[in-house]
């Protein structure tokens, strides 16, 4: 298992493709899990399955969502203070079966 918080948070946009492909090739070609925590909607769209956190709670549970999906996540939140706030935590595995 590897945990990765804001993997690509210092990064320019062609290093950050490079590491979320990395991570990708990880769960796809070893079987690894990821458990990444990240603010950024693209990061997480390479994702198998999205947890968002708000105030401690998980809001959703997204499976394979895509980076326009997650998007629309944050835009028809109300109260944008709350927006910063919601991490998500995307848990990347090769089968079903080994998620949490």
């Amino acid at each position: 298992m590897i945990f990765a918080d804001e993997p690509t948070g210092n990064l320019d946009s062609r290093s950050s493709r490079e590491v979320l492909g990395f991570l990708r090739d990880s769960v796809r070609d070893y079987g690894q899990s990821i458990v990444m925590v990240t603010h950024d909607p693209r990061a997480a769209s390479f994702a198998d399955r999205v947890l968002v956190l708000a105030d401690g709670n998980i809001t959703r549970d997204m499976q394979h969502p895509t980076y326009n999906e997650i998007l629309e996540v944050f835009a028809g939140d109300d109260d944008i203070d709350d927006v910063p706030a919601a991490d998500m935590v995307a848990p990347s595995t090769a089968t079903e079966g080994a998620q949490a």
